[in-house]
């Protein structure tokens, strides 16, 4: 800001360089990374963290610290980036690697080479140990009583299906944890049962379409039978009529 008003590119660029690389700045950052080195651990391979991992850690803030000697910090020795890296081991699976490298005094100011030997035994280490995970005890155990389970369920189906599905409501939660051989029974029993109301429903429009005939027809019989039963004047009825004769 107070070469802005000058136009001085030069002092902005200067003033920048002070602000981010200063002495109090570089005190930060050097604090930064030696935090990272301390805190850093490895407790074994996993799937989201393993030993290469935990590496590019360390070579990381190494960097930094390498790269803060021109600006005043007097860097980062080699035995403190070894003292750092077994630091962090946590497992004691890797406690005789650690032994060896503090016994050796040529180790001890070699990163690299730590770095080579922890790796090296860690993978020798996977290579004889059989890959047995949880999911492949589950499934070698659990899965047969499953199994069976499922086989007796399938049974009781082919006997028959009325006896596990029956003809009511079943909410959301039941429907959705119901088998597909339950859901057709069901639908099988629901569609059973809408035919029977409609053959019932069919057979009582057909009742009364008959009685509607069949009262037509006698009304016609007893209309006819009356009419014969008249006599020939009566039928006649309207020749005689005094309300037709002219006046």
């Amino acid at each position: 800001m107070p070469a802005q008003k000058t136009r001085d590119g030069r002092s902005a660029f200067f003033n920048l360089k002070l602000h981010y690389l200063g002495v109090n700045n570089v005190d930060n950052m050097a604090a930064t990374a030696e935090r990272k080195l301390q805190t850093n651990s490895y407790t074994g391979e996993t799937r989201k963290w393993n030993f290469e991992k935990y590496v590019r850690v360390h070579v990381d803030q190494h960097a930094i610290l390498n790269g803060l000697r021109e600006h005043g910090y007097s860097g980062i020795d080699k035995r403190t980036m070894v003292r750092y890296l077994t630091a962090g081991i946590k497992t004691t699976s890797l406690d005789h690697v650690k032994t060896r490298i503090l016994s050796d005094a040529s180790l001890r100011e070699n990163f690299a080479a730590c770095v080579n030997l922890f790796q090296d035994f860690i993978t020798q280490k996977e290579a004889e140990s059989p890959n047995i995970t949880i999911a492949g005890i589950h499934n070698t155990q659990s899965d047969k009583e499953h199994k069976g389970k499922y086989k007796k369920y399938n049974t009781s189906h082919k006997k028959g299906g009325s006896e596990a599905a029956m003809d009511r409501y079943y909410n959301f939660q039941e429907w959705k944890t119901m088998s597909p051989d339950k859901r057709k029974a069901v639908m099988a029993l629901r569609e059973k049962r809408g035919n029977v109301h409609k053959k019932a429903r069919q057979e009582e429009e057909y009742q009364k379409i008959a009685a509607i005939l069949v009262a037509s027809i006698n009304a016609g019989q007893s209309k006819s039978a009356e009419s014969e039963d008249m006599p020939e004047e009566e039928v006649m009825d309207n020749r005689n009529n005094k309300a037709l004769r002219r006046k």
